[in-house]
């Protein structure tokens, strides 16, 4: 199924309102690193990275997000994202190669990104505060 995300809870990766993803059922067991669609406890369906997994709980974690989801169940995911066609603004509809988001490297390298937010959220607190010192000193 073809989904095109309006959020920005997975930002850099996918942009919403430009990328399309390409969302298949789930035929194994999600692993750490997947981009996985799934039913949140309020009906809303939200694609996020799979984080942790404990038991039958799974962790997701969005890309552009500072903390992780609630654990939800493995039956409430709905399907894996295998492949990002890259839109472009001012364009109607995306296209070109789609990406391969089911590798382990993309996995792996989403999974060190999520694991970086607290250096991350670090970074953006630093830069900010330089941002309101100069405004201070130069406006």
């Amino acid at each position: 199924m073809k989904i095109e995300p309006t959020g920005v809870s997975m930002r850099p990766l996918i942009r919403g309102g430009r990328d399309m993803v390409i969302v298949e059922p789930m035929r194994r067991e999600p692993e750490p690193g997947d981009i996985v669609l799934f039913l949140r406890a309020d009906g809303a369906q939200v694609m996020h990275r799979v984080w942790k997994i404990t038991g039958e709980t799974v962790t997701t974690y969005g890309d552009g997000c500072w903390y992780p989801d609630e654990p939800i169940n493995k039956e409430k995911i709905i399907g894996l994202a295998t492949k990002l066609y890259r839109g472009k603004a001012g364009k109607s509809k995306p296209e070109g190669k789609p990406t391969n988001l089911n590798t382990k490297f993309r996995r792996k390298t989403g999974l060190l990104w999520v694991n970086a937010a607290p250096l991350r959220r670090t970074y953006y607190r630093v830069r900010n505060i330089g941002h309101s010192i100069k405004r201070r000193l130069f406006s």
